[in-house]
């Protein structure tokens, strides 16, 4: 079953939305706040994650063409543009930019928060929701 071109109009607009956003925050954080330089992995994991980022980003894109279901299909587009946003960084930047920081845990961007919600989507879709749906 192919999806109609509305929502694949709907997703691009997702992962584009989300990439401009991140950028354009992180580029506004630099300019008036005090942002944290991650060289590692998520949630602070030390390590130089460029090329293990692009094998990821390369399973999230073969899963999200062979996915059917709606819920899984925005989640995997939330988790593949905050992980593309964050490797622009890696790769313009030496580090991906963070800025918000609550003091509890490490400090993220729009970018984590995109992959983060991503990822509870999928749990939940896997967890809750009905198999035959798609």
């Amino acid at each position: 079953m192919k999806l109609k071109t509305k929502n694949n109009l709907q997703l691009g607009l997702l992962i584009f939305s989300v990439l401009v956003l991140d950028q354009l925050t992180k580029f506004i954080a630099v300019k008036f706040f005090e942002i944290s330089c991650n060289r590692g992995g998520a949630f602070g994991i030390s390590g130089n994650f460029a090329v293990i980022s692009i094998l990821v980003l390369i399973v999230v894109l073969w899963l999200f063409l062979k996915e059917k279901n709606r819920l899984n299909l925005v989640a995997l587009s939330l988790v593949f543009s905050g992980g593309f946003s964050n490797l622009i960084d890696r790769f313009t930047v030496g580090c991906v930019r963070d800025f918000v920081d609550f003091k509890v845990f490490p400090s993220f961007n729009l970018a984590d928060t995109a992959i983060t919600v991503g990822a509870i989507l999928i749990f939940y879709n896997l967890i809750f929701a009905n198999k035959d749906e798609a």
